[in-house]
């Protein structure tokens, strides 16, 4: 038999349960909470790029962020590649793309990273679908999209990858609507898909859910600060509105990360190029405010490694203008409302109870994980979590792989009452509740 707990929220008042008709006890306690999420967190400065650019493409490979492609007047070369380890706080050149583009999609499938379309360096649009192997460090030419474009929005999906929108122009006003998806396993293009109902270039996306976000962007009868958010179902093939972006622009960037879509950077803000930072949550359709970028810029590319989340190269300035700065993007711990904990106790023993612990990965924070846990009391027992047997003393245990659940086992030392105090660390903060029985406990 096993008794379910709510944890405590923001206070804590033990409450103690008769259980097991044995005296099994585990404290708890519950709150309520705030209905609206509010995750913030603290940029820094990492080791910028081996060169200037800006209009580039970016993803995670690997655990190593990748960034390709580079405007004319850039350094680094024709079709410069970067990719930098989060470990060692390096950049590695890599092999160079076959062409030199900029304003490419870029998109990783498997182990494999996609480079399509773009401009050429005459800034004429391309129809090129580049493949890079990391194992290898080479490039592989696939099939051309059918629609040669510059700007697209590119997403992954069930083994394809969908190109939306875009430019067709030779610079300038030539936004585009069209949706196409490449089919990895034939290497084919499929075409005639529902259009971008607001066709524009340079917005920003992400894949959530079962849907694509496309947000922001530019077009002739819009201006170049779009707030239109529209989101694509690849199984109905069909669009639907959404929340719009709160602070319109065009030329960011955007990444899914923890469960949202985080949209930074971009042009047409304060000074001609914007700093801020804002997070789509696709469960309740809104938006949220993050503390901006430490630098302002456009055409720079955005990913996730892990628990971060990097702002690679862009230009400081609208237009042609040149950076290499890399800033990171790290979430603290203040949550609202709070992820639910659970503690499940049962009698597993002479003597012996077990506790499990669970942290929940709610849609606001689908990162949630336990971090430590201390015993800060014990009463006539002895305290079990994994290599710390039979500990009857205070002690921290430091949880390196965060796990979702833990266990902790409580051992009755001589008849009688026994109980242990336990502190719990989760990535929202700390709880404290304890695990106990009774001289009836067989």
């Amino acid at each position: 038999m096993m008794t379910p707990c709510r944890l405590p929220i923001w206070r804590v008042r033990l409450v103690t349960g008769i259980v097991l008709s044995s005296l099994l006890a585990v404290a708890v306690a519950a709150a309520s909470a705030p209905l609206e999420a509010q995750v913030v967190g603290v940029w820094t400065t990492r080791r910028p790029l081996n060169s200037l650019r800006t209009e580039v493409g970016g993803a995670t490979l690997l655990g190593r962020v990748h960034v390709v492609g580079a405007f004319p007047g850039s350094t680094g070369g024709p079709g410069i590649h970067e990719a930098y380890d989060p470990v060692t706080d390096t950049w590695a050149t890599l092999a160079p793309l076959p062409e030199h583009l900029n304003h490419v999609g870029a998109v990783v499938v498997g182990d494999k990273l996609y480079v399509v379309g773009g401009w050429t360096q005459n800034i004429l649009p391309s129809a090129t679908l580049y493949r890079y192997d990391p194992m290898s460090d080479q490039w592989t030419i696939l099939a051309p999209m059918p629609t040669a474009r510059a700007s697209p929005a590119t997403v992954a999906y069930h083994d394809r990858i969908y190109v939306i929108g875009g430019n067709t122009a030779n610079g300038g006003f030539g936004e585009i609507g069209v949706v196409e998806a490449y089919d990895i396993a034939t290497n084919s293009w499929i075409q005639n898909l529902a259009p971008l109902p607001t066709p524009r270039d340079h917005a920003m996306y992400g894949m959530l859910g079962t849907r694509i976000h496309v947000v922001g962007g530019r077009a002739r009868d819009f201006g170049g600060a779009m707030t239109t958010h529209e989101a694509y179902s690849p199984a109905a093939n069909s669009w639907i509105q959404r929340a719009p972006l709160p602070t319109g622009r065009s030329g960011g960037a955007a990444t899914v990360f923890q469960g949202r879509l985080h949209v930074l950077g971009g042009e047409f803000g304060p000074g001609g190029t914007q700093d801020t930072h804002e997070a789509y949550d696709a469960n309740t359709d809104s938006w949220a405010s993050l503390p901006p970028m430490p630098s302002a810029r456009h055409g720079l590319a955005v990913a996730a490694v892990g628990g971060t989340l990097f702002a690679a190269s862009g230009g400081p300035t609208p237009g042609a203008s040149y950076g290499n700065k890399l800033e990171a993007y790290t979430p603290t711990s203040t949550c609202t409302p709070r992820p639910q904990i659970t503690v499940r106790a049962s009698l597993v023993g002479p003597g012996r109870l077990a506790a499990q612990i669970g942290s929940t990965t709610p849609p606001h924070l689908p990162g949630n994980r336990l971090v430590r846990i201390q015993v800060t009391g014990v009463s006539n027992a002895a305290a079990d979590v994994r290599s710390l047997i039979d500990q009857r003393q205070p002690f921290t245990l430091e949880l390196s792989d965060r796990p979702a659940a833990l266990q902790v086992i409580v051992r009755r030392l001589t008849p009688g009452h026994f109980s242990a105090r336990l502190v719990v660390h989760d990535d929202c903060g700390s709880w404290p509740t304890f695990v106990g029985g009774g001289a009836a406990v067989p």
